[in-house]
């Protein structure tokens, strides 16, 4: 076990430093092709492993920064290995635990936790072949939007950018359209419909993401052509084709008319 110095105050001076090293490491890494991406994510972790134990005393600062901290080790695991993972995962978790209690408090620590659940998303999204990922997605998505929602109200529109509110409707409908295609529009509309909601979002980047995902969807279903004609999937699967199309049409003109 290394020495480390004697007050929190100065262990979080040194683990800030070690945060600093890893971002300026990964965003160096992408063209320093002779770097292991397992040294930046080692710098993150003894960084982590510093604030640890003044976080499980109570320390509010350190249990703030280890938030932080925790959230950048997860997004940094997706850039640099460039796919999913069960610890990149865990560690948005982490991060929202360490967090808890304090995310709706400002914009700073409403940033981090939707920061982190649009990490533990795509990580969700990719990291294993089992189908009850998207469920995890979902979840996920659902949950992230009534965290914006309520941080919008209680902070403004300008606390959640446009982009997060469209990453995470894409990532939700990406789930949606995998693991439950008949409750995708709902999941949309509940979102983006004012007759549906009195919240509705209003950004015209989050309609785009809902119309992309309806227009995969749509794809999906008429490259299988006449291959299952006459069975129940297929009849499924052309009532699926009207309901998106209608929910696209709709979703559309709600769009033509966004004030953002």
């Amino acid at each position: 076990m290394e020495n480390l110095p004697d007050h929190p105050t100065q262990r979080r001076t040194l683990a800030h430093a070690l945060m600093k090293s890893g971002e300026s490491l990964m965003q160096r890494s992408p063209e320093d092709t002779g770097r292991d991406p397992d040294e930046v994510i080692a710098t993150f972790i003894r960084a982590k492993t510093i604030l640890l134990t003044d976080a499980e005393a109570g320390d509010p600062e350190s249990r703030r920064l280890l938030a932080v901290l925790l959230c950048q080790l997860s997004r940094a695991r997706l850039i640099l290995w460039r796919k999913g993972s069960a610890d990149g995962l865990r560690d948005a978790r982490e991060c929202l635990h360490w967090l808890s209690g304090e995310e709706l408090t400002s914009v700073e620590h409403l940033r981090v936790g939707l920061t982190a659940r649009i990490s533990a998303a795509c990580h969700a999204e990719s990291a294993s072949d089992d189908e009850g990922r998207f469920l995890d997605l979902t979840d996920i998505a659902e949950e992230a939007l009534e965290v914006a929602t309520e941080g919008r109200c209680r902070f403004g529109p300008a606390a959640v950018e446009s982009s997060l509110l469209a990453d995470l409707i894409r990532l939700g409908g990406h789930g949606y359209l995998h693991s439950s295609p008949d409750f995708l529009v709902e999941f949309l509309l509940d979102w983006l419909d004012p007759d549906a909601t009195s919240t509705p979002l209003t950004e015209t980047a989050a309609y785009d993401a809902a119309l992309e995902v309806l227009t995969s969807g749509m794809a999906r279903i008429r490259r299988k052509g006449f291959a299952d004609l006459g069975s129940e999937d297929h009849a499924r699967n052309e009532a699926r084709l009207v309901r998106w199309q209608e929910c696209r049409d709709h979703l559309s003109a709600i769009r033509a008319g966004a004030t953002i």
